[in-house]
């Protein structure tokens, strides 16, 4: 029985087929130090560490500014949209008030499940 991929091992994976350091990066021209998913693939899994392939054709490489300006294209990482109803800063960060929401609620569930 094969298991299905995770996000973590994908990305494990991928390091071990090629860093991305060996590559420029896609969108600047310099150096890419990461791969980043290009949210192409019809076969899309999504996790809650956000939307991946385990097919390495659907990586490019990119380095950290790119990769993070990319990611960040309106949505949170699970995919949700930023919008004013949605978002909300934290420390300088811009966060997701659904997934907020989730995580929220799945922590009340595991508590309820304890006792």
């Amino acid at each position: 029985m094969t298991k299905e991929p995770t996000y973590e091992s994908v990305h494990a994976r991928l390091v071990y087929w090629e860093k991305a350091s060996t590559r420029k990066c896609l969108h600047c021209g310099e150096q890419a130090s990461e791969w980043a998913y290009d949210h192409q693939d019809p076969d899309e899994r999504i996790s809650a560490r956000g939307a991946f392939s385990d097919k390495k054709e659907h990586y490019i490489p990119l380095c950290v500014s790119c990769h993070r300006k990319f990611d960040s294209r309106g949505k949170c990482r699970a995919g949700h949209p930023f919008t004013e109803e949605s978002t909300y800063w934290y420390r300088g960060y811009r966060l997701c008030r659904v997934c907020r929401k989730e995580r929220a609620r799945e922590l009340r569930e595991r508590r309820a499940l304890r006792g």
